[in-house]
């Protein structure tokens, strides 16, 4: 193994490690709660009227906990479910359930497929069937398939989604890579190819329900949601990674006009160097707003205010360690954005308006978290403050003490 790739290799494991301890970490300071909770898997929260519910998995079910009785209640109990996501009104469910299938007396392989059920727990249905998607994949017998990536288009109930496949007995879903972009209608099931699964992409549907953000390894292109408008290529930057591509990480502003963006993406030992970039909707010309050193795009996450982003950053050493997670100023007057986009890191969170550091690198606000906005808990650590902010466009740290010591080790 080359100098090179045996640093990326322990900087990837360096990452894993962070990403460990830190669950453990945050699993080890909560405090005692006077009765039984329940401890959700995935989460989302939902607006429901005066209260709210939260819908989690649970041993492969569904349930919705509610805040006003303070009870859970079983919404699908098949004990196969992977993930969900919730309407954008509230009333529906998508969700994903996996299946595995015996090939062989020692081959098998694992299959999703997408179903749909009201709030209520009725009218459950499949949309996507594990059977389509490996079709619309090109999926072979040995290969398992799933959906990466799936979001309710905002104020509808269509879906977009994309798909991967990868081999169940090696490396699993850590080195597939997402393709192609599919619409479907949760009320009558009919399917839209929008991008062929041809292409490897990640994607981020506009706030307004209107566009799709659609993000290549080597370029940013928007879409209408229908299908139409393509245009290709508004941004376009250098591919990297080994042994797959890296996407970049982008989140569109609150009123839909423009798309900010990690370009201008170059490797080097320690780390990768990326650029910030506000690329307007209307095809303008894209604006740079900040420079970011010894990082990786996914692990970008921006402030609702649109004025800071935070990232991890690596030392300069050989081989490069986690120095920790590091916040940079945004030039200018990039935009406000609803939500943060999907990321598989352990990262920051950033909730509300104001930019004011929490521990364990999330931020808190007294302005009213949007309903679609789902973030980790946050807890106080006594004696910590906020990182002054130094008036510079230098990234400041903002790792906790406790979890400086953690990034270190």
């Amino acid at each position: 193994m080359s100098g090179e790739r045996l640093g990326r290799w322990r900087r990837d494991r360096a990452v894993e490690k962070l990403a460990l301890f830190a669950a453990l970490f945050a699993a080890a300071c909560a405090p005692l709660a006077p009765a039984p909770v329940p401890s959700p898997e995935p989460t989302t929260v939902l607006a429901q009227g005066a209260s709210e519910a939260v819908v989690y998995i649970k041993d492969g079910d569904i349930l919705a906990w509610d805040e006003a009785t303070g009870e859970s209640r079983t919404i699908f109990d098949a004990g196969d479910v992977i993930r969900v996501e919730v309407s954008d009104d509230g009333q529906m469910l998508a969700f994903l359930r996996r299946s595995v299938v015996q090939t062989s007396d020692v081959d098998f392989h694992e299959q999703s497929a997408m179903w749909v059920v009201d709030l209520s727990g009725q009218n459950r249905r499949e949309v996507v069937s594990a059977e389509s998607l490996r079709e619309l994949l090109g999926a072979s017998e040995t290969d398992s398939s799933n959906i990466p990536e799936m979001t309710w288009i905002p104020g509808t109930h269509r879906l977009l989604f994309n798909g991967w496949t990868y081999l169940v007995q090696a490396e699993g879903e850590s080195h597939a890579i997402p393709r192609g972009l599919v619409s479907v209608d949760a009320d009558d099931g009919t399917q839209q190819v929008v991008v062929p699964a041809e292409a490897g992409l990640r994607f981020v549907a506009s706030p307004d329900g209107r566009q799709v953000a659609l993000l290549s390894p080597t370029d940013l292109s928007f879409i209408d949601a229908d299908g139409s408008d393509l245009r290709q290529d508004v941004l376009t930057y250098a591919q990297v990674g080994v042994p797959g591509p890296v996407f970049p990480t982008g989140v569109w502003t609150e009123d839909s006009q423009a798309f900010v963006v990690t370009g201008s993406i170059d490797e080097n030992p320690a780390g990768i160097d990326f650029d910030l970039w506000r690329v307007p909707a209307d095809g303008s010309a894209p604006k740079q707003l900040a420079s970011v050193q010894r990082s990786h795009p996914p692990s970008v996450t921006f402030s609702p205010d649109g004025q800071f982003a935070a990232h991890i950053q690596y030392t300069d050493a050989a081989p490069p360690e986690i120095a920790g997670w590091f916040i940079t100023p945004l030039k200018g007057e990039p935009g406000r954005w609803p939500f943060q986009a999907t990321s598989r890191w352990v990262m920051p969170a950033f909730t509300g308006r104001r930019t004011e550091k929490h521990s364990r690198g999330h931020w808190r606000s007294s302005a009213p978290v949007p309903p679609r906005t789902v973030t980790s808990a946050s807890r106080q650590f006594p004696g910590e403050k906020p990182p002054p902010f130094n008036g510079s466009t230098q990234p400041t740290s903002c790792c906790s003490p406790a979890i400086r010591r953690l990034c270190s080790s």
